[in-house]
This record gives C-alpha cells, structure tokens and sequence, in this order.
C-alpha cells in the first residue's frame, strides 16, 4: 500500500511538472491563450534597438496570440501591413486568421496592419495603445469585436473603413475622449479623396455600430457619419 501512495505522489508530480513545463514553453501574449511560436512571425529590431517589430505572418491562421517577447526581447511594435490581408493574392497566411490579440508590450501599430483580413473576426489591442493608425482594420469585412484600450488619445483617417460587421466596439468607462486625425496621405492622393471620404471618415459603413456607441462616439467630435 505504501509503494501504491509513493507511486501516485510521484506521478502526480511529474504531471505538475510538466503542466509548468508546458506553459513556459512558447511564452504568453499577455491577454490570454497559448502565444504562436516565433517561427509565425517574420520580424526584425526596432529601429531604436529596444525591442522587436513584427513584419509579417506565415503561420496556419485560426486564433492567433502574438508573443509578447521573441528571442528574449519585447516585441514593442506591429509593422506597416504586417497581417494585411491582400485580397488579390493566393495561400495569404492572413486570410486564414479568425482573430488576432496583441500583447500588453506592444507600444506602436503599423497602418493597415490588419487591413483587407477576409476571415478576421475579433481583435484585441494592447493596454497602453495611444494611436489607432489609419486603415488598421479597413475593409476586414468580417469583424465584429475590437476594443479601444483607455490609454487611447488618437484614430486615424480610415481605422475601421467597411467593417460593416463590426457591433461590438468595447471603450472603457475610463476612455473619455479622442482626437480624429486627417492623414496627410489621404488628402495628397487629388481633390476627389476629400470629396468621397470627409473629415477623418474612421467608422464609414460602420452601419451595425449600435445607437448608442456611435453617439458616444459622435461625442468626442467624429463627424464622418456611420454609412458609406
């Protein structure tokens, strides 16, 4: 009976052992579930040398974590469209994403970095993020779930253009406010871009927004409207 206890504590520990083991391995993304392996992501140092950039992806899709360290260093930003979607291209690693968490390390997102993802559902975004750059998530038509961290100051021109699915736009209690910005490379493309996109145009053909987030919305001065 005694070598029967014995054996059983023994098992017991190198099963604990190797749950430990196993969540060590790969790290975490800071924001839930299991972080993708390194090998997903191309990547290179920040231009400052603090940290990590994320250039690109080429793992197999579905629920994908970003790491929030690579080669023991802070993966700080999300490079210019990094996950893009590229509508017009075959076997894009991308498409094949459902949704997407970025980790609490992350400082800096790249534009259209999850512009044009065919399959992108949720996305969550760093505590801490200060800049919604322009076209983040335009034209990813089938998102629905995105939340806007409370350090948040500034959206850019197109951010959430054509998400036409989008209904669950998560602000913080906490978030009381954020400024518009016009890109410059919006209005330097000829008088006709003004013309079809106005003012910041964030949330055009955003239609599914309920009532009441597109007021408090409207309350921190987007102008742009709701329909395309």
């Amino acid at each position: 009976m005694k070598n029967k206890i014995i054996a059983i504590i023994a098992l017991v520990a190198v099963i604990g052992f190797s749950m430990v083991a196993c969540s060590r391995s790969g790290g975490s993304g800071g924001s839930g579930g299991r972080a993708a392996p390194a090998s997903d992501f191309s990547y290179d140092m920040t231009a400052d040398g603090r940290g990590i950039v994320i250039t690109g992806y080429t793992g197999n899709g579905g629920a994908v974590v970003i790491p929030s360290t690579i080669e023991n260093l802070p993966v700080l930003e999300i490079g210019d469209s990094a996950f893009w979607g590229r509508r017009y291209t075959t076997n894009n690693p991308s498409n094949a994403i459902v949704s997407i968490v970025v980790p609490d390390s992350v400082e800096v997102i790249g534009t259209q970095a999850f512009a044009n993802m065919e399959n992108l559902t949720r996305a969550t975004l760093p505590n801490g993020l200060k800049i919604i750059p322009s076209g983040l998530f335009s034209q990813s038509l089938k998102l629905t779930s995105v939340n806007l961290p409370s350090s948040l100051e500034e959206i850019h021109s197109s951010a959430f253009l054509q998400c036409r699915e989008l209904n669950d736009l998560r602000i913080p209690d906490s978030l009381n406010g954020v400024k518009f910005m016009q890109d410059d490379w919006v209005a330097a493309r000829g008088t006709i871009m003004p013309v079809l996109y106005p003012d910041n145009n964030a949330f055009m053909d955003c239609g599914k927004l309920p009532i009441a987030t597109r007021q408090r919305i409207q309350s921190w001065g987007y102008t742009s409207g709701f329909a395309f």
